[in-house]
């Protein structure tokens, strides 16, 4: 029978001992969300100064020309897998 209640106390959590968790994981959530935010706003001060330094433009998430005319050669070489040059090589 001890057993029985044992299991019985260990399955339940008291309510206080559950609003206590849930009030932990709700300070957790807000710290990340400041951080997440701050990251952001970091992110986007380090992507403006690599955008100077490079001279790139937002619109350009291509590959660089010079990648981009790497590719087409070797796809001019190969053909492909059906002869044609637009599919990429697998």
């Amino acid at each position: 029978m001890k057993k029985k209640v044992k299991a019985w106390l260990t399955r339940n959590k008291a309510r206080t001992a559950r609003s206590r968790t849930i009030e932990e994981k709700r300070k957790e959530k807000a710290k990340t969300r400041v951080t997440r935010r701050a990251d952001r706003v970091r992110h986007e001060a380090d992507h403006g100064r690599h955008e100077a330094d490079h001279g790139r433009h937002e619109a350009d998430h291509g590959r660089h020309e010079t990648d981009r005319g790497r590719h087409e050669t070797e796809q001019e070489k190969t053909k492909g897998i059906c002869g044609s040059p637009w599919v990429p090589i697998l």
